[in-house]
């Protein structure tokens, strides 16, 4: 346990020296939140969900699908995973880690966007901070299993941002993050449902925290992670 503590603490750290992790983790996604704060008052009768709860959901949804997935797959370039076979560490180790670091990330921007938004756009806080935070790490959990899942699929650090975008674009799109749901053709919308975003927005976004949204997060969750252990096992036995 030492050890992976140790493990996840020098990687938080280096994070913060990648120039990548910090543009996808913080400087894009506090961006877009100033940038939705200014046009606020044309958007706000188009906004189906609070703003502080949108614009943390999509910091969530690019940090868990562009951010996370080419972490690992560079992390796996790197033959970090020979390093973990040879050393006996379990493959669920490496992406273990990985999302417990992208939650912490994630819960650092939310925090940001939590403090300064009534600040600096007059917006109102959520009715509940405890709910809002604990609806935050299950999205952020539910998001990065997904995330996890992409990166033992992919090989290549080259092809991984093309292949992220298979689950980002539909995330900010089909759930009803950048415009109501409602507009979409129905097709879509039932595809934009199963996102961790669109559950995360239905479970916080209504007056009263929703059960059916937080139990599909869960199960999407350990489907995806029980999915993602099984494969990182194999990977580290090819290899």
């Amino acid at each position: 346990m030492k050890a992976f503590i140790n493990q996840m603490l020098i990687q938080f750290k280096m994070d913060f020296r990648d120039k990548d992790v910090v543009v996808i983790y913080y400087l894009v996604p506090l961006a877009f939140y100033l940038i939705m704060g200014v046009i606020l008052n044309t958007l706000s009768d188009m906004m189906d969900n609070p703003f502080i709860l949108t614009t943390t959901v999509f910091a969530i949804t690019m940090t868990a699908y562009l951010g996370l997935p080419n972490i690992l797959v560079k992390i796996k370039e790197k033959g970090v995973l020979k390093a973990y076979k040879v050393a006996g560490i379990p493959a669920l180790a490496l992406p273990l880690i990985q999302v417990i670091i992208t939650v912490i990330h994630i819960l650092l921007v939310s925090i940001i966007i939590l403090l300064t938004a009534p600040l600096v756009f007059k917006v109102p806080l959520p009715q509940n901070i405890g709910l809002h935070f604990f609806g935050v790490i299950v999205i952020g959990l539910g998001s990065s299993a997904l995330g996890v899942l992409l990166s033992s699929f992919v090989k290549s650090q080259s092809s991984m941002t093309m292949y992220g975008q298979i689950l980002f674009m539909p995330s900010i799109l089909f759930t009803g993050l950048m415009f109501p749901a409602e507009f979409l053709p129905k097709p879509l919308k039932l595809i934009g449902d199963l996102f961790p975003a669109s559950l995360g927005l239905n479970m916080l976004g209504g007056e009263d925290f929703q059960i059916l949204p937080l139990s599909l997060l869960i199960l999407i969750s350990a489907i995806a992670f029980i999915i993602s252990i099984i494969l990182y096992r194999r990977i580290v036995k090819e290899n």
